[in-house]
């Protein structure tokens, strides 16, 4: 009987070993071991997202835009013309509330960080009216007071250049600008690695959706 007791007891320790020494490890990216778990904290894809979004203003594109719109007033002398030339900052940057750490994809094996993000968008334009310039009409006798506009005129005439800047900047500008940031997104990770002492291990990948 003591035998049995005592066999029993063996058992029951070597059994609780086992479950000690069986317990699922905490995933990693790409691999395991110690430096693989350093990695990955290190380097977690809401660390990377965090990075980017610390240095949220350097992903901007910012660029001066001008347009030139034609006024015209007739009077008693004929059909005078004028062109006057508008002036704005714009901007360009990421739309921040449809990214998150799931547009991030690291991979440890093939050393590889895959950045996917939406297409750039519209953060505004910035006229400065004060920088207008006034051509001489066609006879280059008639000065910026000749040709008069009523206040909505002219606030017409402003509205109508800051909607064909919005054009402009859809149809020219979001390509650069996606070249932009895809560079200053490289710049900010492999900074990055440098700090975590990741360098030289990952090329990273920017698309754009």
């Amino acid at each position: 009987m003591k035998n049995l007791i005592l066999k029993c007891g063996i058992g029951l320790v070597f059994l609780l070993m086992l479950v000690g020494c069986g317990g699922e490890a905490e995933p990693t990216f790409g691999g395991g071991g110690a430096s693989r778990g350093a990695e990955a904290a290190s380097l977690s894809r809401e660390s990377i997202l965090q990075a980017l979004r610390d240095n949220e203003e350097l992903l901007i594109y910012e660029f001066e835009q001008s347009r030139t719109e034609e006024v015209d007033e007739s009077n008693l002398f004929g059909r005078l013309k004028q062109e006057i030339t508008f002036f704005a900052t714009s901007r360009i940057g990421l739309l921040w509330n449809s990214i998150s750490a799931e547009n991030i994809l690291r991979d440890s094996d093939g050393g590889v960080i895959q950045i996917s993000l939406p297409t750039p968008v519209n953060y505004g334009i910035t006229p400065d009216y004060s920088r207008a310039e006034y051509s001489d009409t066609d006879s280059g006798l008639l000065r910026r007071s000749e040709i008069q506009m009523t206040a909505e005129e002219e606030t017409e005439l402003r509205r109508e250049a800051v909607n064909n800047m919005e054009t402009d900047l859809r149809e020219n500008h979001i390509e650069p600008a996606s070249a932009y940031i895809a560079g200053e997104i490289t710049k900010i990770l492999n900074g990055l690695l440098v700090d975590t002492g990741n360098a030289g291990r990952y090329e990273i990948r920017v698309l754009w959706q």
